[in-house]
């Protein structure tokens, strides 16, 4: 591994009913290794979940080490992510938002940013670190997002829960 690479894998898991999503997230380089997760609220639709997902595990990894004049590099399984966050379009609202950010912090930071998509949810794979990885950050997201469900559906009452 290169040092000056830095991979992130992200996920992001999402209900259509109450707009709410889960985001995880496994990172190393060549010594160190992260992870984190947590949930959201006002999520629109689950293509925006993977994209928030990518941009808000970059921003914690800044928090974390410095990122100057590394490349980081992103694995997603939301092909949706890598084409928006490769274009130029900003998008609208909180993507928007999200987008500005990441550029102001990769200009900020003068990191390079590789994404590259892999195919999610196929069992056929041999399992290997990156089979691990992907499944280590479903999971994860899963968990946060059903957390933050079962509890809005808990506090809407029954008829929220039909």
């Amino acid at each position: 591994m290169n040092k000056n690479n830095f991979t992130i894998f992200s996920d992001a898991s999402f209900c259509m009913h109450t707009k709410v999503a889960g985001y995880a997230y496994w990172a190393r380089d060549s010594v160190l290794k992260f992870q984190g997760a947590r949930s959201d609220t006002n999520v629109t639709k689950s293509s925006d979940a993977e994209i928030f997902a990518v941009v808000w595990a970059i921003y914690s990894i800044s928090k974390k080490i410095d990122l100057t004049k590394r490349h980081v590099i992103i694995v997603t399984d939301a092909l949706c992510a890598k084409i928006f966050l490769e274009s130029s379009s900003l998008g609208e609202g909180r993507l928007k938002e999200a987008k500005k950010s990441l550029l102001e912090l990769k200009n900020g930071l003068n990191f390079s940013l590789q994404i590259n998509h892999v195919k999610g949810h196929s069992y056929s794979w041999n399992k290997s670190e990156r089979n691990w990885v992907n499944d280590f950050c479903d999971r994860k997201a899963k968990e946060q997002m059903r957390t933050l469900r079962d509890r809005i559906l808990k506090s809407s009452g029954p008829l929220a829960q039909r």
